[in-house]
């Protein structure tokens, strides 16, 4: 009995000499415990979201008259995250442009630009797209053999990288590599454009560029490919920002 009553004494002496951490306290409050969102003000915004949906969906059908500027409204919708509202009208969209690509491709000498916004949006929207489809005419509008060669490399790359990551169920993957290629081409470009003005471009300009044509972000999404089923979109997305 006397060791089990020194124990607890001593146990109660630790207890009672333990020193504060005099953390402050949370700026935050319990404002957010005891948060309540009144119904009429909830009801208000749900109809602005379904009448700002109406405008938009309004919108996506007029963009129909011109394909490209379909796929480019398509393209925002996606980037901004709000595509899911209209899935029914896009894939409709998308099928009618993938049904029509053949004449498309032939009636109009589309840019690189066009052309691989176009190969995007229909691939990123399951639509098999081989990189023949929409690469055959864009690489006869570069200036210079050496350039036309390295371009056809580059697509064989892609090709064969997009086969061996479709066949672990990612393919996913081979498309943040190759628009981190795109990101690098277009810091590349600006600073060459730069030389060939003579402009001195800004601290904040130069810092934005750099880190695209520092390959960093090549690097990264390279480096995703080989994490297999370790991560995912999500992971990428949140290593990215």
């Amino acid at each position: 009995m006397g060791i089990g009553a020194d124990l607890a004494e001593n146990t109660n002496q630790q207890n009672n000499s333990r020193r504060s951490g005099n953390f402050a306290p949370s700026l935050w409050g319990c404002s957010f415990t005891s948060f309540s969102f009144p119904q009429t003000e909830f009801e208000s915004y749900s109809r602005q979201v379904e009448e700002l949906k109406e405008n938009v969906k309004a919108m996506l059908i007029k963009s129909k008259e011109d394909p490209v500027q379909n796929i480019e409204f398509i393209n925002l919708l996606c980037r901004l995250g709000v595509s899911y509202h209209f899935d029914s009208e896009i894939e409709n969209n998308l099928t009618e442009i993938f049904d029509d690509l053949p004449n498309l491709l032939e009636k109009n000498d589309y840019d690189l630009y066009t052309l691989s916004l176009l190969f995007r949006v229909l691939r990123q929207h399951g639509f098999k797209m081989p990189c023949g489809e929409c690469s055959k005419n864009a690489i006869d509008q570069l200036p210079a053999d050496y350039m036309k060669v390295l371009y056809m490399a580059l697509l064989n790359l892609f090709n064969e990288t997009e086969n061996d990551m479709g066949r672990q169920g990612r393919s996913y993957a081979s498309y943040y590599v190759k628009e981190e290629f795109k990101e690098v081409v277009r810091g590349y470009h600006a600073e060459a454009e730069w030389a060939d003005k003579c402009h001195v471009p800004t601290f904040d300009e130069y810092v934005l560029n750099g880190l695209a044509t520092s390959g960093y972000g090549v690097l990264m999404a390279a480096f995703f490919l080989g994490l297999e089923e370790v991560a995912g979109v999500e992971e990428y997305e949140w290593l990215k920002k």
